[in-house]
């Protein structure tokens, strides 16, 4: 499997996982994702959400000002609601 085939398949299983309330798994995933991709902005954006979903500002914005550096205009928007 090449690395963003595999990267969004990851992404895909976070979110699902985030849907699920499952935070645990989905941020294994999010951070495989973000490991096998790490140029790609959504990724930190998806992270930073489910870490807004446990209470980890400060992770969360991390991830949403990597996200926002790398152009993702909904982990900007984010950083604005922490």
């Amino acid at each position: 499997m090449n690395s963003a085939k595999g990267a969004e398949d990851q992404d895909s299983q976070a979110r699902a996982h985030y849907e699920r309330g499952e935070y645990d798994q989905a941020i294994v995933a999010a951070t495989r994702a973000i490991e096998l991709q790490p140029e790609i902005a959504r990724y930190y954006r998806n992270r930073g959400l489910i870490f807004v979903a446990l209470g980890l500002r400060s992770a969360a914005r991390q991830d949403f000002q990597r996200g926002a550096a790398l152009g993702d205009v909904g982990a900007r928007k984010e950083l604005w609601t922490l």
